[in-house]
């Protein structure tokens, strides 16, 4: 039993010995599998995945202009190199190899033939399918051969394990334990190998989602059966969305909550929509469509581009959608277009004719208004020459070196000229333009314009006539009024002197009669006497005034600050006895404020005014007076105000006349000049003065004059 027991036991271990290699042989084809052919084919993964983000990256170049995508595209073309490199250090075996080498030189095409489309300013469509062609065929290179040899490798060592496994399916019946422990320990292995592609398939979805949320375009990605499944931040703020996944949606969510039209107005149904178009393989570019939000009143104008995505086989599997808001764009050019038509119309309007000179090829563009303006036959083709020939020949030097003079500098000119019109005769011309520099800094065009000025020139022509003849006429008037000034002060003179001595001798003689001959001349000639003498007095007061009113308009003004207050208190000062004889009550509210004023001209004034508001009360009244001042926009108004008889509203104007008086001597003694005094010195102060009355009640008496 013993030697049995050995034998069994022998023969156990030896199975066991058996046993273990099998399953080290097992375990190296399982770690071969996970570690050689799983790799490979992740790694032949990853080159598709990085071909299509380095497509996706050249498309949004050219579909935004945004050169970080050039930058992108270069970090894409990084990383299918680096696969590359993964994969032939991976490859085992010569057809491996060669796979490798193959798709090598079929990536260094597709990569040389984008690198020069990068470089140029568009991509026309021959260049746009040449480049979906090469796209493809690496794609289909990958899924098929590479990818194919990858999982034939990965079926061949699978079966060979397989074989394996039955060799010792007896030995794994005896030893169940130990084979589930294997097994548990070869699905770790391989979970391990799977778990690790997993991550770098979700890495490279991440670079995706990156590039697609850098862009500034609003981008969807659709599948299709019409559901958003990738939605960047640019496309939700583009129509109003607070963030992206609010418009993770099907088509139908879109449908129920805007509306599309074209630029006409006209509708565009929901399967005319770029996603519809796109889902059934078209591609679009650059539609621009009316979009109107239904929930919210906000409307835009959004350029579209579109194009699909396909699999290694062609297939489309989704619905790439670009937006671009172009709604500030359009109304720009609505305002430029209107801009130009609304310039094309007043150069019409205004006669100004254009012409544009090309100076490297010569090229001469003119105008409508241009050919009308010269009178050129509309058939005939613009040159230098026939517009030279229009022009008089003695204005044409001056004129050509004014533009020759423009274009060495790159700077401007302005001259006038004539033409002869072959209608209408000579006519002046003032024309205008500026040189514009080329790339090398040379003048490479010329914008001018030309515009008819003879109305002009011969309006110039008569006021210059009219000028001279006003300037005569203003000669002849200042020597009239050099006349009349002398006359003036002859008037004054004659006045002061010759009136005052006979009028003196009047007086004098009166009062020599009062007192010599007082008791032979009776009650009578007594009386006549003193209406002699009042008669004389008044004469004197009018003699006065009237020389008051005639140096007003002679003497020079020489204006200083003065304050109110103390011009009027000066003038109060004057009408002392008057004011006490009438028991006038003076109010004055202060402070009265600063004015730029001759003193005794001001003080003048306020003397009439006072003078007027005391002297026109009714019988038996004192007479009550109010000052105060008010400021009126830079100036100082002063009021006088009384409580008098008041003037009628017909009156009002009148009486800053001279001598007009609106009541008799006899009630209200008066010269009839003291307004006309006040009405001059405001004239010539710069001033204003007037009055506000009520009959009656009374008469508010102002004058306004710069405040300091």
């Amino acid at each position: 039993m013993w030697i049995g027991f050995g034998v069994s036991t022998g023969l156990l271990i030896v199975f066991s010995v058996v046993v273990l290699s099998l399953l080290r042989s097992i375990e190296h084809d399982i770690a071969e599998q996970s570690d050689v052919a799983r790799p490979r084919s992740l790694a032949a993964k990853q080159l598709e995945v990085g071909l299509l983000g380095y497509a996706l990256a050249v498309r949004t170049f050219y579909q935004t202009g945004d050169p970080r995508f050039k930058q992108t595209a270069a970090e894409e073309a990084a990383q299918v190199r680096q696969h590359l490199a993964e994969y032939e250090r991976l490859a085992s075996s010569t057809e491996q190899r060669e796979l490798a080498a193959r798709f090598a030189s079929q990536w260094r095409e597709y990569e040389e033939f984008a690198q020069s489309l990068l470089k140029a300013d568009r991509l026309s469509i021959r260049d746009s399918e040449r480049l979906a062609r090469l796209r493809i065929a690496l794609e289909r290179f990958v899924d098929e051969e590479m990818q194919g040899e990858a999982d034939r490798s990965y079926d061949a060592r699978r079966e060979r394990t397989v074989g394996h496994l039955r060799g010792i399916l007896g030995g794994l019946v005896v030893l169940l334990g130990g084979g589930l422990l294997l097994a548990f320990a070869t699905s770790i292995v391989v979970s391990r190998g799977i778990v690790r592609g997993e991550r770098a398939l979700s890495r490279e979805h991440g670079q995706l989602e990156a590039i697609i949320q850098a862009m500034a375009d609003g981008v969807m990605v659709f599948d299709m059966s019409g559901n958003a499944i990738v939605v960047n931040d640019a496309q939700a703020r583009l129509i109003g969305y607070e963030n992206a996944d609010q418009m993770k949606r099907n088509r139908e969510y879109f449908a129920d909550r805007f509306e599309l039209a074209d630029l006409d107005g006209n509708p565009v149904p929901v399967d005319q929509w770029p996603v519809s178009r796109v889902l059934r393989g078209e591609s679009l570019r650059e539609w621009q469509l009316a979009v109107r939000r239904k929930d919210v009143p906000r409307h835009w104008v959004i350029s579209f581009s579109a194009e699909p995505v396909r699999n290694g086989e062609g297939d489309q599997i989704l619905a790439l959608v670009v937006s671009r808001d172009v709604t500030r764009r359009k109304e720009n050019e609505e305002q430029l277009r209107d801009s130009e038509e609304r310039h094309r119309l007043a150069s019409n309007i205004a006669g100004v004719a254009h012409w544009d000179w090309d100076l490297t090829s010569g090229t001469i563009h003119w105008s409508g208004e241009f050919r009308q303006l010269y009178g050129m036959d509309p058939a005939a083709g613009p040159s230098y020459e026939s517009w030279r020939a229009a022009i008089v020949p003695d204005d044409f030097p001056k004129l050509d070196r004014a533009i020759q003079q423009a274009i060495a500098e790159c700077g401007t000119y302005r001259v006038e000229f004539r033409i002869r019109h072959p209608e209408r005769g000579v006519r002046s011309l003032l024309g205008a333009g500026r040189a514009i520099p080329g790339e090398t800094g040379a003048a490479a065009r010329l914008i001018a314009v030309s515009m008819d000025i003879t109305e002009l020139k011969q309006a110039e022509e008569e006021v210059r006539r009219l000028a001279e003849s006003l300037e005569r006429r203003v000669d002849q008037r200042t020597a009239e009024l050099a006349e009349a000034n002398f006359e003036m002060q002859a008037f004054s003179y004659t006045v002061s002197h010759d009136l005052r001595a006979p009028l003196r001798g009047i007086q004098g003689f009166a009062h020599a009669l009062v007192e010599d001959f007082s008791a032979s001349l009776g009650d009578e000639g007594r009386e006549y006497c003193q209406r002699i003498s009042a008669a004389g007095e008044r004469m004197e007061d009018l003699i006065e005034d009237l020389l008051d009113y005639s140096r007003l308009a002679q003497q020079e003004i020489v204006t200083k600050p003065i304050e109110l207050q103390v011009a009027l208190d000066e003038a109060l000062q004057q009408l002392q006895e008057q004011i006490g004889r009438t028991q006038a009550q003076i109010s004055v509210t202060q402070p009265l404020g600063t004015v730029l004023a001759p003193p005794a001209v001001l003080i003048h004034v306020l003397q009439n005014l006072l003078a007027n508001a005391v002297t026109f009360v009714a019988k038996g009244q004192c007479p009550r007076v109010r000052v105060w001042s008010q400021k009126m926009d830079g100036h100082l108004r002063l009021n006088v105000e009384d409580e008098g008889i008041g003037i009628e509203q017909r009156n009002l104007q009148r009486i800053f006349n001279v001598f007009e008086r609106l009541h008799g001597d006899e009630a209200y003694p008066g010269t009839g000049i003291g307004l006309a005094i006040v009405k001059r010195a405001m004239e010539r102060l710069g001033g204003t003065c007037g009055v506000e009355s009520t009959p009656g009640k009374g008469s508010r008496f102002w004058i306004e004059l710069r405040k300091v």
